[in-house]
């Protein structure tokens, strides 16, 4: 009889545990309150994780909003879009809160923030763009690299934002250096040697280290659009062979004797 209870004691700690409740325990109340969310689709009459998601979302909430008022009275310049990012937390857990089929006089006691995540979201925005137009008054190429991330945080923010993009590509085309790669054009090659497989190969790679938010653009005379007459690039790599030097034969020598008994 002491054997059965020790087991179904042992089982009732094993239940207990769910994912759930050991993030309740360690005080993730937001971790807590989403895995409640999903632990109540398989057991939905489940009392501890009732109180569990009930607990965790007043807790959590509480302290989201907490986090709230602190980032609004810090000095950050971009504290705004920590607030949305926060409101966004809070809204989700609301929405998840809607799912569950329980706890319905408690799901009356609270609301969303969407209105709060719209409007921080907005002074979020409000703030890159004016930076960003800051940045590009500076009329230096460090300002314009600023000012290129500043539009283009405040595009992802908010998609379509005024002229946000139109400034981030004016802005990037202004911190950009171009680098033109010049061909060996008439250059006559010593010893019938073949200079191509050397400039395509270093060509290549050049071209490789331009990436999407780089403000360094390599080009030759092939790169499509490009007029060398119209738009002097900032710069200009020349290659050349001034000379070849043939090194002196080496020659080795390695003699190897073999023997072999026979009987």
């Amino acid at each position: 009889m002491r054997f059965l209870i020790c087991i179904l004691f042992i089982a009732g700690i094993v239940v207990g545990c769910g994912s759930a409740q050991k993030s309740f325990e360690k005080g993730d109340y937001v971790s807590a309150f989403e895995r409640a969310v999903k632990e109540l689709k398989s057991k939905p009459d489940s009392k501890p994780l009732k109180d569990i998601l009930r607990t965790s979302y007043k807790e959590g909430v509480t302290r989201l909003l907490d986090q709230v008022k602190s980032q609004e009275a810090s000095t950050d310049p971009y504290r705004y879009e920590k607030v949305a990012t926060t409101y966004a937390t809070i809204n989700r857990m609301y929405d998840q809160l809607q799912t569950v089929n329980c706890c319905d006089k408690f799901k009356e006691s609270y609301r969303d923030f969407k209105t709060e995540q719209k409007q921080a979201t907005s002074m979020a925005t409000e703030a890159r763009y004016s930076y960003g137009e800051q940045a590009m008054a500076l009329n230096t190429r460090e300002g314009s690299k600023q000012a290129y991330g500043e539009f283009m945080r405040a595009n992802q923010l908010t998609p379509g934002y005024k002229d946000a993009l139109k400034l981030a590509q004016q802005a990037k085309e202004e911190a950009t250096i171009t680098v033109f790669i010049q061909d060996f054009g008439n250059v006559q090659p010593l010893y019938g040697l073949n200079y191509n497989p050397f400039y395509n190969q270093v060509t290549n790679y050049l071209f490789q280290l331009t990436r999407p938010n780089s403000f360094t653009l390599f080009i030759n005379g092939s790169t499509p659009g490009y007029n060398y007459n119209s738009k002097r690039p900032d710069q200009v790599i020349q290659m050349s062979f001034p000379s070849i030097y043939f090194s002196r034969p080496f020659i080795t020598k390695q003699t190897v004797t073999n023997s072999r008994e026979l009987s």
